[in-house]
């Protein structure tokens, strides 16, 4: 499935649904085909999604810190290598966390914002 968010304030917003699902869940919506963010809701969503996106940011870090912390100085060339190695060769699921939730979450919380100073609602769906 695809997600198409849309707002007569901004373009189309295309997502595939496991980055629109991702996106709706973190500002408290349970994914779905069809939605509306009506124009009273989208600053809550845009303060929810900006916290998610700091919540997933301090994580991210935590996690970068705890595997580079664990690799001894001498082993840290050969283990890096082989991290990156197994990444690319790893199944899909492995690899989609790579892109972290600031990078899908960008444009729609740009949207949102746009939406918001327009009085615009953001709708998703056929």
């Amino acid at each position: 499935m695809v997600y198409r968010f849309k707002c007569q304030a901004t373009g189309d917003l295309l997502m595939l649904e496991p980055a629109g699902d991702l996106v709706l869940r973190s500002i408290g919506r349970t994914p779905s085909a069809q939605g509306i963010l009506e124009p009273c809701a989208l600053p809550a969503a845009a303060a929810a999604k900006e916290a998610a996106v700091s919540q997933n940011d301090a994580a991210r870090e935590v996690e970068s810190h705890g595997r580079s912390g664990s690799v001894s100085a001498s082993a840290s060339g050969s283990a890096a290598s082989a991290d990156d190695s197994n990444a690319q060769d790893g199944p899909p699921e492995a690899r989609a966390d790579a892109v972290s939730l600031r990078q899908h979450a960008w444009p729609f919380l740009e949207m949102l914002r746009r939406a918001q100073q327009a009085g615009q609602p953001v709708v998703w769906g056929v």
